[in-house]
């Protein structure tokens, strides 16, 4: 087995922090107040940002990789790993690790080495990226089945029937984005699912099951966003007030005012009813877009299939 441990490069994030240090200084000395303290602020902000920088990196051993990048924590066995590559970045090198549809763009100065470190383990273990097995304890982390029963046709499904084919649905649309804050199924967190049927599906009950939830929200309190259970779709956007609707109301769900930071939500209901959700977060790959696809493609499965608990 090869061992490595990768973190990135700070030398342009430092110089470019030490740069405005000394440009707060001049306007100090020259007694440029106002050009001072807006000096401050930025510089703050900026070493801050090198610090979440600086614990970004990843680990290589005999247990996995596993590291953090661009603030989210990973752990992955080497059957999980589904595709592994070098990336060039604005900031430098680095490489891109994908474990069924969630995908981690780590920048590191060792990115080729972390590579073949992966890839020689790999071949140890007998594996090829992509012969990731099943594993449903943690669908934000951990890889999709490789095939799913076809329910497409199906006009009665059981709930696990339901959940493998949206597990597939979300494999299909999400791969190679780097998605978050979105759940599926049992593995939304307790304290989210509480805060949002306090915020916006109060009248959700146990005969439902939820299906898909995802938080809008910044701080991720799960207060906005929306929550697809297999009766109803509840929903609400960061600056607007809760709203519901079954699942046989819905008539369509597509994309609006799509942008690289943000990207709205729109669901169609019979009778002429809009409900718009402003879906905030990186939209540079599609991954909002992707959001809304998972969504649509779910509502239509659950439209043409009865569900048999």
């Amino acid at each position: 087995m090869k061992y490595v441990t990768a973190k990135p490069s700070l030398i342009r994030p430092i110089a470019s922090l030490v740069f405005n240090i000394f440009l707060d200084m001049m306007a100090l000395l020259a007694g440029a107040w106002i050009w001072f303290t807006i000096g401050i602020v930025i510089t703050a902000a900026q070493v801050c940002w090198v610090f979440h920088i600086s614990q970004n990196g990843i680990v290589v051993d005999d247990k996995g990789v596993r590291g953090k990048a661009t603030g989210n924590k990973f752990q992955l066995e080497y059957r999980q790993i589904t595709s592994v590559g070098e990336m060039k970045t604005d900031s430098g090198k680095g490489l891109t690790l994908a474990a069924g549809y969630k995908t981690y763009n780590i920048t590191v100065k060792k990115a080729r080495e972390v590579c073949e470190a992966i890839h020689h383990n790999l071949e140890l273990l007998g594996l090829n990226p992509g012969q990731a097995q099943p594993n449903f304890a943690d669908v934000t982390t951990t890889p999709f089945a490789a095939e799913a029963r076809d329910i497409s046709a199906a006009t009665v499904i059981t709930l696990e029937q339901l959940r493998q084919h949206v597990v597939e649905i979300c494999r299909q649309e999400f791969t190679g984005k780097e998605i978050d804050k979105f759940y599926m199924c049992e593995q939304i967190p307790p304290k989210k699912m509480q805060n949002a049927i306090k915020s916006f599906a109060p009248t959700c009950n146990y005969s439902e099951k939820p299906i898909l939830f995802y938080d809008n929200t910044i701080i991720g309190s799960g207060k906005n966003g929306f929550l697809l259970t297999t009766k109803s779709f509840y929903a609400k956007p960061s600056m607007g007030s809760a709203e519901t609707s079954y699942i046989h109301s819905i008539v369509a769900v597509h994309n609006d005012n799509v942008k690289k930071d943000s990207c709205d939500i729109v669901i169609n209901l019979d009778m002429g009813k809009v409900i718009t959700i402003d879906a905030v977060g990186e939209n540079k790959n599609g991954e909002r877009v992707a959001i809304t696809n998972v969504l649509a493609r779910t509502i239509a499965l659950l439209n043409s299939s009865q569900l048999q608990f």
